[in-house]
């Protein structure tokens, strides 16, 4: 009897020693070895008392590090996806080979939102220690991952928000959602090691996650805070002097980018001419930008995706901001609407409106009258955001949003002259007066809409169904009279009226259907289709000229065409091994006007290998085409640019790219990305020259193709109180229009050899911050006239001269270089939070040329007066400083 009870002592005091030997954290490293060996490696170098039959063991390669990990998630990693399991037997870790020793596995389903605001965090990283992986969340804040029953830690982390950890028993399907508290911090390094992790996570890799935070803190035009502003500091983005004239990736034009809100189309994406976006920066929530690999969900353009979501509203309590600038005005208002257990609601009203004009008209209209004028210049733009959001339950929830955007510009004067001349025959005073009156204008404005129902159909599947619409309406007119009278006797000697206005307009109306299948671990599929009716109205001119002698007039009006569009896509991002991961996927596209159908097979493929600890290799290839075409006829992005579709003659634009780069992570708190690119484009369209958008397009316009290629680095550093990047790209764009240059071959306008940008922000303490822009670039190509030649034509006694400007953007414009800085400072006071912006835009007032003009002028020159012609830039921005102040409760 005191043998077995000593027995049975010593039985339950070694399972007890065995128990805590799970607990027991190590530390080890596994390279390339068999899950045999790995075991083995366990008993030789941690004296980890495993029993185990090696002819039962399953062929498997481990290729992972664990640091300070616990035995037990060391094992459950180990033994993950084979017929294995481990007990607690008489005083050793007994792994057996049975199928009935695998645990049976269920669904976390979870949405990350921020715990402020209720708001669901896209992006956001879900990381699981114990098996070395992970995911993220989709554009609605959700996951979901397959895993064994038992006890897990789920780490949770967004850029703004504190990391966070969470314990979980899983014993069957589970539901959570997880509040991640808000944290002033730009370093978006956890606190856990992942270096190594989360860039074979299947996501899609190497775009850029636009920080708006950081967007808020670094230098402003106009003291705006403004998404294109910092866009423009991205290697690969080209524009124009000061940001004007719009957005260039890698040798496309304007027309090339696909820019959507909620996944709806934006066609007019700037106002002013490019110096400010469309997108109001208090309602947005994420901006994915995509260059390089983008995946097969994507559609219509050649060279980039801006993929902007909105913000849903405040879930939790009602709040709202107002800010003040040189520029404009905001204000928003956001709340919930009510709450009633998984049932709720909220919405989000925003505003912005233009200010300029405020400033603006009254100086010029004190400049014209300096010039004996009586008229000025007038221009207002503004934006409207609203949202509404209803949870049926956890698993079902609408979402309703609306934007509508103007710009208005108008320029009128008024010019009245009276003088008098002797008649030298009789001596006779004669007296006339001359009037001049012009009233011209332009406005332009945005629709977008769009009802999305999100639907969980399945712990591993979710669906968006969503209805769009978005149209743009241009209209140009002008109104000119010149007027010659004569007194004594009173007559009219000369009569000239000039009237013209000019109607362009783009909708689109469509219904999509997106599906995300979370697979398994490392694996994520989505797939989808799309139909869309689009209506062009590209132009339409009503005229009229009237003189003493006639009167004419009429109306000249290009055809409306409509098009039916659709669009099927799937892509598969997974982790093929340990070290490489991949997407893969085909977009299949149709398109039907005029009676013909175009159906296109656009491939992509993407892959990220982990060479070792912090170095990663990827590459991507990408077939992209779109069947909307950009005609540009003005020199700096105004919006009487004018979109037509792809007709029974005019053929889809086509491109394929191919890139590949590393990825360096040093010390966790810097990274230095290098990519390479080449990109071949087709069937580019283009105006012919000397054509303008009120000619008959179809019929002066140009077939062509083009060449982009160039390297693009960028050195970021990470840290609360330094962070900013360095960007820069060498590259080359090149043009070939049949009936452009001769057909010969000719560099494109925003053909830039060198492209440097440096952002640098400073956090000094909680309140105050400094930030600074320095950018520095070739400049743009351009062409000027090279001489005047002149000849007659056969049996015409009239010469004609014609100007040569000699090969096409044969110069440049001098090296652009700017410099920008802002002070930051946030403080509290009546229970408000108030940030205090004041900066300088060109602090050493560079002149940078916007582009070149011929004036002519008068000069005295040997007794007789000559005249003198020389071109003059044309400088955009002087030394301007800035200040805003917002509010926020």
């Amino acid at each position: 009897m005191k043998k077995a009870v000593l027995l049975s002592w010593l039985l339950i005091f070694s399972t007890s020693l065995c128990a805590q030997n799970l607990d027991q954290r190590l530390s080890i490293v596994f390279r390339n070895q068999s899950l045999s060996e790995v075991l083995t490696q366990l008993i030789d170098q941690k004296d980890i008392p495993l029993v185990f039959n090696n002819t039962a063991i399953p062929s498997k390669t481990i290729d992972n590090s664990f640091r300070n990990y616990k035995l037990a998630a060391i094992l459950d990693y180990l033994l993950l996806d084979t017929p294995l399991n481990y007990q607690i037997k008489e005083g050793a870790i007994i792994i057996e080979s049975t199928q009935q020793a695998l645990r049976k596995k269920h669904f976390i389903t979870g949405t990350v939102i921020a715990k402020n605001s209720g708001e669901h965090l896209v992006g956001a990283t879900v990381y699981l220690p114990a098996l070395a992986t992970g995911t993220y969340t989709n554009e609605y804040g959700q996951f979901s991952l397959e895993l064994p029953e038992g006890d897990w830690q789920l780490y949770f982390s967004h850029i703004g928000h504190a990391e966070k950890m969470q314990e979980i028993s899983l014993q069957q399907d589970t539901a959570f959602i997880f509040p991640l508290e808000d944290n002033l911090t730009f370093d978006p390094i956890t606190l856990w090691d992942t270096s190594n992790v989360l860039d074979r996570i299947p996501s899609d890799w190497h775009l850029e996650k636009i920080d708006l935070r950081s967007q808020e803190s670094l230098p402003r035009f106009g003291g705006e805070m403004d998404l294109f502003q910092t866009m423009h500091l991205l290697p690969g983005v080209q524009t124009g002097a000061d940001g004007i004239g719009g957005i260039y990736v890698r040798g496309g034009n304007t027309g090339h980018n696909l820019i959507t809100v909620d996944g709806v189309p934006v066609y007019n994406s700037s106002h002013a001419a490019g110096f400010l976006s469309v997108f109001n920066p208090d309602v947005i929530k994420t901006a994915k930008f995509l260059k390089g690999a983008y995946p097969a969900r994507y559609e219509g353009r050649l060279s980039s995706v801006l993929d902007i979501r909105t913000r849903d509203g405040n879930y939790n309590q009602l709040s709202g901001s107002t800010h003040l600038g040189l520029l404009s005005a905001r204000a928003l208002l956001e709340g919930p609407l009510f709450q009633q257990q998984e049932r709720k609601s909220s919405f989000l009203i925003a505003s912005r409106w233009s200010i300029v004009d405020q400033f603006l008209e009254p100086r010029i209209r004190s400049y014209k009258e300096s010039q004996g004028e009586n008229g000025s210049s007038t221009y207002d733009f503004y934006d409207f955001n609203a949202k509404l959001n209803y949870h049926f339950s956890s698993r079902s929830k609408l979402y309703l949003s609306f934007y509508r955007g103007k710009d208005a510009f108008n320029n009128f004067g008024q010019l009245e002259e009276r003088f008098r001349l002797v008649d030298p025959n009789t001596n006779q005073l004669f007296g006339f007066r001359s009037n001049q009156e012009y009233d011209e204008y332009v406005n332009w404005g945005n629709d977008i809409f769009s009802l999305r129902w999100n639907k969980e159909l399945h712990p591993q599947l979710f669906t968006n169904t969503t209805l769009t619409y978005s149209s743009l309406q241009v209209n140009f007119g002008y109104h000119t009279q010149d007027s010659l009278l004569g007194f004594t006797p009173e007559r009219l000697l000369q009569y000239e009226l000039l009237a013209g206005l000019y109607q362009s307009s783009i909708r689109n109306i469509a219904m999509k259907v997106d599906f995300d299948w979370y697979a398994g671990l490392n694996h994520y599929v989505r797939f989808g289709a799309r139909s869309g009716f689009l209506d062009f109205r590209p132009g339409i001119l009503q005229y009229n000229a009237t003189t003493l002698e006639n009167i004419g007039g009429g109306t000249q009006s290009n055809r409306n065409i409509d098009g039916w569009e659709m669009a099927f896509y799937a892509e598969n991002s997974q982790q093929l091994l340990p070290k490489l991961s991949i997407n893969y996927g085909i977009h299949l596209s149709g398109f039907f006007v005029d009676q013909r159908s175009y159906w296109l097979f656009q491939p992509r493929f993407s892959f990220n290998y982990q060479v070792q600890n912090g170095v990663s290799m990827f590459g991507s290839i990408r077939k992209t085409s779109q069947y909307l075409h950009l005609l540009t006829s003005s020199t700096i992005g105004l919006p009487t640019d004018m979109w037509v579709p792809s007709t029974g003659k005019i053929h889809p634009e086509e491109a394929i790219q191919y890139a590949v780069g590393t990825e360096l992570r040093l010390e966790r708190k810097w990274s230095l990305e290098i990519e390479g690119y080449y990109k071949e484009m087709d069937n580019l369209l283009n105006l012919s020259e000397g054509i303008s958008f009120v000619d008959d397009w179809e019929t002066n316009i140009t077939n062509g193709s083009g060449t982009a290629y160039g390297v693009d680095f960028k050195l970021e550093k990470y840290g609360d109180q330094t962070s900013g990047w360095i960007s820069y790209s060498y590259a080359f764009a090149n043009r070939n229009f049949e009936r452009i240059n001769s057909g010969e071959t000719f560099p494109f306008k925003y053909d830039r050899r060198h492209d440097l940008k440096l952002a640098i922000i400073h956090q000094l303490n909680e309140k105050w911050s400094l930030s600074s822009n320095f950018l520095f670039g070739s400049g743009l190509a351009y062409s000027l006239p090279s001489q005047s030649i002149s000849f007659q034509l056969p049996g015409s006694d009239i010469p004609i001269s014609v100007i040569d400007f000699g090969s096409k953007n044969q110069y440049r414009l001098p090296y652009f270089h700017r410099l920008d800085l802002g002070v930051n400072y946030q403080f509290t006071k009546w229970k408000l939070r108030h940030h205090l912006y004041v900066g300088l835009t060109n602090v050493y007032n560079r002149s940078n040329p916007l582009y070149y003009r011929l004036r002519s002028s008068v000069r005295p020159q040997n007794g007789n007066l000559t005249e003198f012609r020389q071109f003059v830039g044309v400088q955009s921005l002087p030394l301007l400083p800035s200040i805003n102040i917002s509010s926020k409760f």
